[in-house]
């Protein structure tokens, strides 16, 4: 059970109690934050905090470092005093969240040497975001930015651990914290997981039937309708896509052989064997993309992760199949323009982004 506190008044604060780590000797402040009592130094709170700084009425720090702006600060607790301190109240953090922003304050020096965890993360994100914390905020962004990076070069085949554990969480955050940028990956990497991260008490390889109780909803980050219906449509849009791709070996027109296009009599002594192993190859490609690509696991890897698939394509060792330089080339750009074309036209399926038509619009409205 919480000890009690008595204050100066004599009333007590029969439900919280001290933080273990955080109750300074030398406090000039005690916060309340849910349950939890810290006693800490108010000068340094408002050099760090926008937010204490208007808590406590003090100077403010440069506003325009920070983009966002908050409410009505919180007042202290009328008659409350511990240990000499003013208690304030303060609603808009979790204690958790609180904790870590004070632990990053005090030792934010091993971030240098190993970056926080996704939880750690985003604890600091979300408590220098809502305390208006600029440098920490700056970081806490950057590092979450690396983490879900919005470039196709930086699409791994294999995500890391964070990517695959908290794509939903970081969809959640990014509308918390204003950081829209990350959305794309953590979509991304949900269309790429089966049944896009959602648990069922039933094994979804069995044929039991599944209802409405066997979904385990993750009361801390599910996925909203809007995200469950951008997923479903995107993911019927790749899928046609890979499809499309992936049902026959690019034909001649769309990646024409370049020795082709001279005469016999101006090849040098390269260029004709070169042509005629081309030529074969193009004749068995057909056998060969049968069996490699359509009766192969990259067929469904690709109606699940077809980025991926497309950069399977690309690191296919072409000229070991008898394709010269050229078309070697040729082939790796064209999968390479495919998966750029799908990556960018994700950002209209996953409503990231408007259309040109709509954006032109809300310009003449303007």
């Amino acid at each position: 059970m919480p000890q009690s506190l008595k204050t100066k008044q004599g009333r007590v604060l029969s439900k919280a109690k001290r933080s273990e780590r955080f109750w300074y000797l030398d406090g000039s402040i005690v916060l309340l934050v849910e349950k939890t009592l810290y006693k800490l130094h108010r000068s340094r709170l408002s050099t760090v905090s926008l937010y204490f700084a208007r808590l406590f009425g003090g100077p403010l720090p440069d506003p325009e470092i920070v983009e966002v702006t908050k409410g009505d600060s919180e007042g202290p607790i009328d008659g409350e005093v511990i240990d000499s301190c003013p208690v304030y109240r303060v609603t808009c953090i979790s204690a958790g969240d609180f904790d870590c922003l004070l632990s990053t304050l005090n030792e934010g020096i091993t971030f240098a040497f190993k970056k926080p965890s996704f939880l750690e993360l985003a604890s600091l994100l979300r408590a220098s975001y809502t305390l208006e914390c600029p440098p920490y905020l700056e970081y806490a962004t950057r590092v979450l930015r690396e983490m879900w990076p919005d470039q196709l070069s930086q699409l791994d085949p294999e995500p890391s651990e964070e990517q695959r554990n908290f794509a939903k969480e970081t969809l959640q955050l990014s509308r918390e914290c204003g950081i829209p940028e990350v959305r794309k990956r953590a979509y991304y990497e949900l269309l790429r997981t089966p049944g896009f991260g959602q648990v069922f008490v039933s094994d979804s390889d069995s044929d039991e039937f599944i209802d409405d109780e066997d979904l385990l909803q993750d009361s801390q980050s599910p996925l909203r309708y809007v995200d469950i219906v951008r997923l479903v449509r995107t993911r019927e849009q790749l899928q046609r896509a890979w499809i499309e791709i992936a049902r026959a070996s690019p034909a001649p027109s769309v990646v024409p052989c370049a020795l082709e296009k001279i005469p016999d009599e101006k090849l040098n002594p390269a260029q004709g064997p070169a042509r005629n192993g081309c030529r074969a190859a193009r004749d068995k490609s057909a056998g060969w993309w049968t069996e490699q690509v359509v009766c192969a696991p990259l067929f469904e890897q690709g109606l699940l992760d077809p980025l991926t698939a497309l950069q399977d394509l690309v690191d296919v060792a072409w000229d070991e199949l008898g394709f010269c330089g050229h078309c070697v080339g040729e082939r790796r750009q064209l999968w390479e323009d495919q998966g750029e074309k799908l990556w960018g036209r994700l950002d209209r399926w996953l409503g990231l982004a408007a259309p040109e038509e709509d954006k032109k619009k809300k310009g003449r409205v303007k």
